[in-house]
């Protein structure tokens, strides 16, 4: 958090200074001027110094660490020295290093971990944009104002260009933050149920809810402060500081989460434990059309076994390592001898499943059991994409997209008509949320991270003909680790039970015939499901797609 402070102060410093005070400062009082220089002097060597210190001290062997620390000095140097002599090589040189170390902080990030180009541009102007805002902001309530005020009585100062200009800077800033942070947050988390399981999700989830506070700051700037609303304008970059710092605090907390990613490959499956002397059999299944809700059911290792009337069951299931998970969630009754109870598994990984089972006279047995949760497969394959294919894909998500369009443009509309006097200024805050999510509505359609065959058709038509003919294949390609049923009891998997997907289970219906296409296509290593890219035609995958598709929705009449 001091190497983000640090940069906001050296590089905002500049900022501050080429994009706001200096095109007034030849209409402000030379005193005045000189008071406003000076101070943004020291405050850009101070911000220099400590990202430079904080940057040392916790700095990894590589370029990255080392590039941006070196740097610091010589922008601020280059930067004054370029102030003071007027020099045009000297702006060209600040400006390069000011990119230079922007770009190494991207490099650093998290978006840097992720494949394609589009995570690196959108950190890279997220970075510029909330820079621009927040350092321009820092000195801007920062600035001298008791002088200036009295400045601009005496001189005609109009206090009004500085709010304007900010103004303009800050709509822009924001919007391109706003845009690319919205883009980060779903490269990044990319599952909704991680949003409110996982620390990571939650933060993000406060930076959303600070920003959305910000939204109601912006408005007011924007309907045209003069001289005489200055201590609105003050209040108003006060309350802005305050959740810039909040900004900053939520952000140094992210660099040191790992993100959650996608979400994890969830296979019914069942494991045996014990709570207390009672042995109990623990199966896992997933929650038809979500790909993170699971269904626990708890039972008793004998059939026999009946639990006494009035026992409660409770668990607690979470990942020690990326503080995540669910506690004290009550399992209902399913009978005397069983228990049933939902949660959420938004990431893959190790989990602790910890059981509670309390008396009716408040004795409590308890057990643990470890379960782990692969990865989707492929997951190097998976990369974001801006796909129109995925409108049409279902009608749901075209309902989605089309809502989300109008309501952006309707927003749009209604903040021109702002603009230009022609609506009530009350009307703005709405239509800028109501922007903000028609955007978010329209993207949750059309950006996705899949794999490049998620939403292709099936060219093969589901009938009976063809489905008996995937019948043939997979018999002879699939069953001996699947099953004849595709249960995953084949005789190769017996041994493997739980670790083999269940081809008739509600999980299928989660996963497009493009997915399955990928997989069967390139294989999944995790799981030992060897590529059949080479043994198969692409007309004979899909043909055995529409078998598997059988095993849980039948055979078409004919």
């Amino acid at each position: 958090m001091a190497q983000l402070a640090g940069v906001f102060l050296f590089l905002g410093g500049a900022l501050f200074r080429r994009l706001i005070w200096n095109a007034l400062s030849a209409d402000v009082d030379e005193n005045l001027n000189f008071a406003v220089e000076q101070r943004s002097k020291w405050l850009m060597i101070s911000g220099a110094t400590i990202f430079l210190v904080a940057t040392l001290s916790g700095m990894r062997a590589g370029w990255i660490s080392i590039l941006p620390a070196a740097l610091a000095p010589v922008f601020v140097a280059a930067f004054l020295a370029s102030e003071a002599r007027d020099s045009r090589v000297l702006r060209y040189l600040t400006t390069l290093a000011g990119l230079i170390i922007i770009g190494s902080l991207t490099a650093a990030s998290h978006a840097a971990d992720e494949p394609g180009l589009l995570p690196i541009v959108s950190s890279f102007v997220h970075w510029l944009a909330v820079l621009a805002w927040g350092g321009c902001l820092i000195y801007i309530a920062l600035l001298p104002w008791r002088a200036i005020y009295q400045a601009s009585e005496q001189d005609s100062t109009n206090i009004g260009h500085i709010v304007a200009r900010y103004a303009n800077l800050e709509i822009i800033a924001l919007g391109l933050a706003l845009l690319s942070g919205g883009l980060l947050a779903f490269i990044h988390v990319h599952n909704p149920d991680a949003m409110s399981t996982t620390d990571y999700g939650q933060i993000v989830t406060l930076k959303g809810a600070m920003i959305a506070v910000l939204l109601i700051t912006v408005t007011i700037n924007l309907l045209k402060l003069t001289q005489s609303t200055i201590s609105r304008f003050r209040a108003v970059a006060a309350i802005e500081t305050i959740l810039l710092a909040g900004l900053i605090v939520s952000s140094g907390m992210l660099v040191s989460r790992e993100p959650p990613g996608v979400a994890p490959f969830v296979n019914p499956q069942s494991w045996q434990m014990s709570a207390g002397e009672t042995a109990l059999t623990i199966a896992l299944q997933p929650v038809s059309g979500s790909s993170t809700q699971v269904r626990i059911e708890i039972s008793s290792a004998s059939p026999d076994y009946r639990f006494p009337e009035g026992t409660l069951a409770y668990f607690d299931i979470y990942t020690p390592e990326r503080n995540a998970g669910a506690y004290d969630i009550e399992a209902v009754p399913i009978g005397p001898s069983g228990f049933l109870g939902e949660t959420i598994l938004a990431i893959p990984g190790e989990w602790r499943f910890e059981l509670h089972i309390e008396a009716a006279d408040g004795t409590v047995s308890s057990g643990e059991s470890i379960l782990r949760l692969p990865a989707l497969p492929l997951k190097e394959d998976l990369k974001p994409f801006l796909s129109l294919s995925a409108i049409s894909f279902s009608m749901p998500g075209l309902i989605t997209f089309v809502v989300g369009i109008l309501l952006l443009l309707s927003a749009a509309w209604l903040l021109r008509q702002c603009r230009h006097g022609k609506a009530p200024a009350w009307i703005m805050p709405p239509g800028m949320a109501s922007m903000a999510f028609g955007a978010y509505l329209a993207l949750s359609v059309t950006f996705v991270k899949t794999y490049p065959s998620t939403f292709w058709n099936n060219p093969e038509p589901y009938t009976t003909e063809n489905i008996y003919e995937g019948d043939n294949i997979y018999r002879a390609q699939c069953a001996e680790c699947h099953g004849l049923a595709g249960k995953g009891d084949g005789p190769w998997a017996i041994e493997e039970r739980g670790s083999i997907p269940d081809l008739s289970a509600p999980h299928m219906d989660i996963h497009t015939d493009g997915e399955i296409f990928w997989w069967i296509t390139k294989g999944i290593p995790s799981l030992d499901q060897p590529a059949l890219g080479e043994e198969l035609s692409e007309s004979e995958r899909w043909t055995v797609i529409n078998y598997v598709r059988s095993l849980r929705h039948g055979v078409p009449p004919e």
